[in-house]
């Protein structure tokens, strides 16, 4: 199914469905900031009314239902940008098998030649054969 808005002029086709986790991973983190926030805040409500005291605000309480489920939805979109930024390292998301004639580098699993003492890509000294 394609997508009912216009790719950007020079894109890659497809590129403007996929997310960028970085995007993903400050959003996640955001959420559940904000939702640790609210918990604190509605959460004195909570233990007054446990322990008998005036009563519980509405206020309060709305805190406590909204703040929860952003830590949990937070924490999930926070774990799939982190998925897919792992994922996007290499096109399969696992690390290429290097040939006879290849070096892999273990930071960015770059293919480099047998002979390279640094990664191509990302300039990571590669380890002596």
């Amino acid at each position: 199914m394609s997508s009912l808005l216009p790719e950007p002029t020079g894109a890659t086709p497809g590129a403007a469905s996929r997310s960028n986790p970085l995007v993903l991973r400050v959003m996640g983190a955001v959420d559940m900031l904000t939702g640790v926030v609210l918990v604190a805040l509605g959460a004195p409500g909570l233990l007054d009314l446990a322990s008998g005291g005036a009563g519980f605000d509405p206020g309060e309480h709305w805190m406590l239902l909204v703040g929860a489920p952003l830590i949990l939805l937070g924490g999930g979109v926070f774990w799939l940008g982190s998925r897919l930024s792992r994922a996007a390292s290499t096109p399969t998301g696992r690390a290429p098998a290097a040939t006879d004639t290849d070096r892999l580098c273990r930071t960015c699993a770059t293919r480099n030649d047998r002979d390279a003492r640094y990664c191509d890509n990302c300039g990571s000294p590669l380890e002596a054969t």
